[in-house]
């Protein structure tokens, strides 16, 4: 029996901008907008998003053959490069 899709809970944080509100305003539409793309690009699904403060939530699912790690990866560049940009911790 092969799976076709697993499921993933995954919490992304900008490591590299630390404390306070980073996430929020126009960040935050840049990052959903962001995700949502790679998601899509990946052949992934994007179940559900949820931005806090300093964190965003996200339940995907996923071909376990691409793994999740690889998932996390594409959407991880963008993001950072983005976050640390408009933030100015970069």
């Amino acid at each position: 029996m092969r799976i076709s899709h697993a499921s993933a809970r995954i919490r992304w944080c900008g490591a590299r901008c630390t404390g306070g509100n980073v996430i929020g305003g126009r960040i935050k539409g840049t990052l959903k907008g962001i995700i949502a793309v790679v998601v899509r690009e990946r052949g992934a699904w994007l179940v559900e998003m949820q931005t806090v403060a300093d964190h965003v939530h996200l339940l995907v699912e996923v071909d376990p053959q691409f793994g999740v790690h690889r998932l996390v990866t594409s959407i991880t560049e963008p993001l950072v490069c983005v976050c640390c940009v408009r933030s100015s911790c970069g």
